[in-house]
């Protein structure tokens, strides 16, 4: 890994001449295998495996992103958070719906949907990417809060929003996490978006 990127979302933690980068970062992004605990012990489906293949993908890219700052890492790491952000809202497609054939092609509309982030961030358009990831937000939102609205999903909805709101505070420096002694926004979007999604997905 010696090629490396800018980060799309930039984040104020520190830089350390050490092996491991940006350690808050790296370290905070191991919260997403706790969405595994959902997977276990559930009846074997095909987007249940993408699911997971998405999660470990999210979990190890993110970490190797920030501890090494890799340009190959960085693209699977774009991947796997634009995915996973489409996923919670096909989720919820799929388990409210008792037909096997819709399920498969939803799945199937997924993988589609993974294709094209992937040929997008392949291409490093920025722009499309950013504007995926904002229309991705807004279509896992609107499919959530079409459904019946529990404290667990509110908790979830929360927590994600928290999330993004100390990342864009993070990236564009509308709050000092140095000053603050946080380490960084990003690390806490880690947290929080992890413990978010993990109230926000329900396998079936």
């Amino acid at each position: 890994m010696n090629k490396k990127a800018i980060s799309l979302y930039k984040s104020q933690e520190i830089e350390r001449n050490t092996s491991i980068k940006y350690p808050f970062n790296s370290i905070t992004s191991f919260i997403y295998l706790i969405l595994l605990l959902h997977f276990y012990n559930k009846t074997f489906t095909l987007f249940n495996l993408i699911g997971i293949l998405i999660i470990i993908s999210l979990t190890i890219s993110s970490y190797l992103w920030w501890a090494y700052r890799d340009a190959f890492v960085q693209k699977i790491d774009i991947i796997s958070y634009s995915s996973i952000i489409y996923y919670v809202g096909f989720l919820n497609l799929i388990n409210n719906s008792l037909s096997i054939n819709y399920r498969f092609n939803i799945s199937i509309l997924f993988i589609i949907l993974v294709y094209f982030i992937t040929l997008i961030t392949e291409n490093n358009n920025n722009f499309l990417i950013k504007l995926i990831n904002i229309i991705g937000v807004l279509f896992s939102v609107n499919i959530i809060l079409e459904n019946n609205i529990n404290n667990k999903i509110k908790i979830g909805l929360i927590l994600t929003f928290f999330s993004f709101v100390f990342k864009i505070c993070d990236t564009f420096n509308f709050i000092n996490f140095n000053n603050l002694k946080l380490c960084s926004g990003t690390g806490w979007f880690h947290i929080l978006s992890g413990i978010g999604l993990f109230n926000l997905i329900d396998i079936q």
